[in-house]
């Protein structure tokens, strides 16, 4: 455990209140990300991107300030997790700790829904490819599915869309 002593722990329960505050907006932001991601209408991605990269910047601000005050070394950058056996992080209030903690679990959250989220873009991005390989004949090997279920080895060899 660090031994450093926090110095001014007045605004520590203030800005854990905001960080909270926007760890819900985020996780809620992620939740609108996936539903989006499960429908064939991908518009609102555009605007929620906007939102989630405008939030992100603020919480990497509220975890740099947290990890530089809370932290007994100025110069290491220490996790939510790690800062909660610090020393001085334990010689806070209670419900100062309880915050702290509240924050880990859901960052964690945020950060599970955000994998999520991204392995979807990425199986539709594949998808996409896949797609697009059988109709313009890019991939000789792609396999479609018949009406029966069955694989089947795409018929198209070449020039897929016909002759200009």
């Amino acid at each position: 455990m660090f031994m450093t002593q926090v110095t001014d722990t007045k605004d520590i329960p203030q800005r854990l209140d905001q960080l909270l505050e926007d760890l819900n907006t985020f996780e809620s932001i992620l939740d609108q990300e996936a539903s989006v991601l499960k429908t064939s209408d991908i518009s609102p991605l555009i605007s929620i991107l906007e939102q989630k990269e405008t939030l992100s910047e603020r919480l990497t601000q509220s975890f740099n300030w947290l990890s530089t005050n809370l932290s007994p070394d100025n110069s290491v950058r220490l996790s939510l997790k790690e800062l909660l056996l610090v020393d001085s992080v334990q010689n806070l209030s209670e419900k100062t700790q309880r915050q702290l903690q509240h924050a880990v679990d859901l960052a964690t959250q945020c950060y599970e829904k955000n994998i999520i989220n991204g392995m979807t873009v990425q199986a539709l991005k594949n998808m996409n490819q896949t797609l697009l390989n059988v109709f313009t004949g890019q991939d000789q090997n792609a396999q479609t599915y018949g009406s029966s279920g069955k694989a089947a080895t795409s018929e198209t060899k070449s020039n897929p869309l016909g002759k200009a």
